[in-house]
Parts: C-alpha cells; sequence; structure tokens
C-alpha cells in the first residue's frame, strides 16, 4: 500500500479481502486522499494492468469491493485542490 494512506507499507493479504480492508489495515485515509482516485495494479496474463477503484462508492454499498491479491499494488493518490 503506498500513497495518502497513514502506514503505507507492505501487508499480509487475507482471504477473500477486499480494498476497503486493506486500507482500513494501513491506518485509513489520509486527509489528502483522493479516495475515489484508489488504483490498484496487478498482473494479468504476465501484464501489468491498473484499475481505478471508487472506494467511497463501495463504502456507501453503491459498488462491490474487489478482492486483493497477492502481489497487488494499492496506491491512493493525494487530492489536487
Amino acid at each position: 500500500m503506498i500513497g495518502a494512506v497513514r502506514e503505507p507499507g507492505r501487508y499480509p493479504i487475507r482471504s477473500r479481502m477486499g480494498v476497503v480492508e486493506a486500507v482500513s489495515l494501513a491506518g485509513g485515509f489520509t486527509a489528502l486522499a483522493n479516495r475515489d482516485a484508489t488504483l490498484l495494479t496487478r498482473r494479468i496474463e504476465g501484464e501489468l494492468r491498473t484499475f481505478s477503484i471508487p472506494v467511497d462508492r463501495i463504502s456507501s454499498g453503491q459498488e462491490p469491493d474487489v478482492t486483493v491479491r497477492a502481489g497487488d499494488i494499492l496506491h491512493v493518490p493525494e487530492r489536487l485542490f
């Protein structure tokens, strides 16, 4: 987990852990986090692909959470004012 979270670093993945839980393990978002621009980078068929994850929409029940897999990288960028 990198970027605008309170405790960036590597975290063990639990079975069926979603992006929201992963952010929580990293201490949650900082005040400057762009929550709905959270990026997940994953290797698919040998190629790195990056997806935008709308964490606020997931937290409010508007979208399903995304399961985190071993080797995934989560990046929370900062908001631009």
